[in-house]
């Protein structure tokens, strides 16, 4: 006579989703062969997501309560108790699940194979028996029905905690959905939890370089470089045959470095972005880039000579390369990029004209099928016409009608669209109107200047027209993010100690940017919204620690800016003792520096 116990399943935690169902069908099995019985005890079928219905009991009904705990002898037990002798059969018997916790994954679907088998079971409900429906032909089948159950739950439960379990893409969305809610600790353990589960995905790597960032921003640093540091380790076997993972090197080297040098320890993020050039020689490029982060690095740590002679270096092993082989596209590329570099770093020309030549348009043409030389042409391009848009504008216009020629000519020769040559030509039409301001400051040259108008003063007292009225005064533009503009904070101090008693004053210009002065890290730190008062503290904070001793003054609109033609920082404006505009000189660099340099001792002995 047929017999069916009712046994019970419900989460051992709590959700605020509806009930769940899941259903478990068996039959005894026919026959003596142990090994078939085993392979039919492992037909399960679980699911989820069904609605609630009632089967009615065609015998003796009886119940069981039982506490799921994941407990090896008692799965042991369990198993072998289903495993004497049941065998799946499609009779609708199922058994409860009242799925009430808030971390069950919904819908939640279970593969036909066993929870006992296979890796591809997704649901995580960890259950405490209550009871469950099962139907035997022989009751002395009855008494293996709580274990049965037990089974299932206990097997379920422990696959519910296996991180493999989870897709990338699962794991991915739970890691984002924990840092869109700023919740750090949640995140951190999740990216753990995708890593220990899926160690070789790039995706979930890159993720934690990510999830680095929030973290500094957070003010746990120290947790960040756990982070970044692990996403290295992970993503450095991978980056021989995976570009992906070598540009994640890259990215995540420049994140370390970051925060290594925000901790103070300069040498050591320096030697962060060397080893990771050091294993990405397959990739000369991105190697190039972290060697050329190096010196940015230098330059803000005003270690200016170590940052040229790296430069010089660089160029002369390059040029040396690309004689050995001048088909090399990478070495052209890297020695157009260190030749820029120099340019910048040193104001010399004649490495911005060797870079534009190394790059030229006859070598573009030949190689506008490649996508990393069209972005180096254009990178350096757009980047040469820049340059001169400060100093000498003149020039810049005649840069920038030239590489509007040789777009065209590009453009006309092709054969298939090349949609990033429209995408240039809009940010050349801002760099076109960062020439423009500069003709706005050759045509100032000579003018009256505006007196000088603040919200407040910091590091100092109020210069008034009248207290700055026949002194040689330096306007700077500048902000406490800016990494230029602290590169001339040595020129800075050094004209306010030797030209200060002859009528010489420098102001700042700066304006209120939420920025926060971290006293242990000794750097500010961007806020989210920061009281005035607090942020004019900050400013004085950062004079001090670097031992400036000019006066800010902190402007709330854009007036002065706008009649000075600002569009870039650091921007210094020299007035002489008639209050006429004599130089303006835009950006940082040894001749912008020699150049003020030699005006300010004109003006003074005018």
């Amino acid at each position: 006579m047929p017999v069916r116990v009712s046994v019970r399943v419900r989460p051992s935690f709590r959700t605020g989703r509806s009930r769940r169902r899941c259903r478990t069908r068996w039959r005894p099995t026919a026959g003596s062969d142990r090994a078939a019985r085993r392979r039919s005890a492992a037909d399960a079928s679980c699911r989820f997501g069904l609605p609630e219905r009632r089967t009615e009991t065609a015998g003796p009904r009886r119940s069981s309560s039982l506490t799921s705990r994941r407990d090896a002898s008692r799965l042991r037990l369990a198993t072998r108790s289903i495993r004497s002798g049941f065998e799946p059969t499609n009779r609708p018997v199922r058994a409860d699940c009242d799925g009430d916790d808030e971390r069950l994954p919904l819908p939640c679907r279970a593969s036909r194979r066993s929870p006992l088998r296979t890796s591809r079971f997704p649901t995580r409900c960890g259950v405490r028996i209550v009871g469950a429906i099962f139907r035997t032909k022989e009751p002395t089948m009855f008494r293996f029905a709580g274990g049965l159950a037990l089974a299932l739950a206990l097997t379920t439960a422990v696959i519910a905690d296996d991180p493999v379990q989870q897709t990338e893409a699962e794991h991915l969305s739970a890691i984002r959905a924990k840092v869109s809610e700023q919740d750090w600790e949640g995140a951190l353990a999740a990216w753990k939890g995708a890593v220990e589960g899926h160690a070789d995905s790039v995706p979930i790597l890159m993720q934690g370089v990510a999830l680095s960032s929030g973290l500094m921003r957070a003010g746990q640093p120290e947790v960040a470089i756990g982070v970044v540091d692990r996403a290295l380790e992970g993503l450095v076997p991978l980056a021989g045959d995976n570009s992906a993972a070598a540009s994640g090197i890259q990215s995540a080297a420049m994140i370390r470095a970051s925060l290594a040098t925000r901790q103070g320890d300069v040498d050591a993020g320096l030697s962060v972005l060397s080893e990771a050039a050091a294993k990405l020689e397959a990739t000369p490029v991105l190697a190039e880039t972290l060697l050329r982060q190096r010196v940015t690095m230098l330059m803000q740590a005003e270690r200016r000579d170590e940052a040229v002679a790296e430069t010089e270096g660089a160029i002369e092993r390059l040029r040396k390369s690309l004689a050995a082989d001048a088909e090399s596209v990478p070495s052209r590329i890297a020695l157009a990029e260190w030749l820029l570099q120099g340019a910048n770093l040193m104001q010399d020309d004649g490495k911005l004209d060797e870079a534009v030549e190394t790059l030229s348009t006859e070598w573009i043409l030949s190689h506008r099928d490649q996508p990393e030389a069209m972005q180096a042409w254009i990178r350096l391009n757009t980047s040469a016409v820049g340059a001169a848009a400060s100093n000498d504008p003149e020039r810049a216009m005649e840069r920038l009608t030239a590489f509007r020629a040789a777009i065209a000519a590009v453009r006309e020769g092709s054969e298939s669209p090349l949609p990033q040559l429209e995408a240039t030509e809009r940010s050349l039409a801002t760099v076109e109107r960062r020439i423009e301001a500069s003709l706005k400051h050759v045509r100032l040259i000579g003018e009256p200047g505006m007196p000088l108008t603040a919200a407040a003063w910091v590091n100092g007292s109020e210069r008034t027209p009248e207290d700055l009225q026949g002194k040689v005064v330096l306007i700077d533009f500048w902000a406490v993010w800016c990494g230029p503009c602290i590169a001339t904070f040595p020129h800075l101090r050094e004209w306010h100690d030797e030209y200060s008693e002859r009528g010489f004053e420098i102001v700042g210009v700066t304006r209120y940017y939420n920025y926060d002065w971290d006293a242990a890290a000794s750097r500010p730190v961007r806020k989210e919204m920061l009281d005035p008062a607090a942020e004019r503290t900050a400013m004085e904070a950062f004079a001090a620690h670097h031992e400036l001793k000019h006066v800010f003054a902190v402007t709330e609109s854009s007036e002065l800016q706008d009649f000075y033609g600002v569009t870039g920082i650091p921007q210094a404006v020299l007035i002489d003792r008639q209050g006429r505009v004599r130089m303006i000189k835009v950006g940082s660099g040894e001749a912008n520096a020699t150049a003020l340099d030699e005006m300010i001792r004109t003006l003074l002995d005018e």
